[in-house]
């Protein structure tokens, strides 16, 4: 019990469950299923009902603990030498669910232009600067792209400016978080202009 708390806060840090209620995310579910499919032991639900209740029999002294770890030796080396033997295989799973969560987090919205591509949060090799760029540009379809605060952290907020309609994005330095149209021709930003 003393770890659950620990467990909970990993969880969260990982992206595997969100918000008060722990709801499980896509990234969740994906490692759940890629875990399933190789190990189901690991994820079963009567494996850790069992534990606790041999754990709770030896903190109440009614079995060894030895007994226990022995027991869960036996059950575990053959997972273990399983997860060792599709190590590859499992790698490669989780590295494409991963990689799908990075391009997830990065995308802004639809591009307002080609209409079939996304805006992404790009960072340029060249100047190491970053901006908001068309999927379609190495497609050689779109070369759409808006710059952005080169300070603080932003990310995409899943929110669209109220003004124009375009998506924006959350930024956040030190303390202080807004919400920014990178839109240029926003109404929003002709009403900021000193007259």
């Amino acid at each position: 019990k003393a770890t659950r708390a620990d467990i909970i806060e990993t969880l969260h840090n990982r992206g595997y469950v969100e918000g008060e209620r722990m709801a499980v995310t896509n990234l969740g579910f994906e490692i759940l299923n890629i875990l399933d499919s190789q190990c189901p032991v690991v994820i079963s639900t009567d494996l850790t009902r069992q534990l606790e209740s041999r754990m709770a029999k030896i903190q109440e002294k009614n079995e060894s603990r030895q007994e226990v770890l022995t027991e869960v030796t036996r059950i575990l080396k053959p997972v273990l030498e399983t997860l060792k033997q599709n190590e590859n295989s499992i790698g490669h799973q989780l590295a494409a669910v991963l990689e799908e969560k990075r391009f997830e987090e990065r995308t802004v919205g639809p591009c307002p232009v080609c209409k079939s591509g996304n805006l992404i949060i790009n960072y340029s090799r060249k100047t190491g600067k970053r901006f908001i760029g068309c999927t379609n540009y190495f497609k050689g379809v779109c070369n759409t792209s808006f710059s952005l605060p080169q300070k603080g952290i932003v990310r995409p907020s899943g929110r669209k400016c109220p003004d124009c309609g375009m998506p924006t994005v959350e930024t956040r330095i030190g303390r202080r978080k807004w919400i920014l149209c990178f839109n240029p021709q926003c109404p929003s930003k002709e009403r900021r202009q000193p007259k």
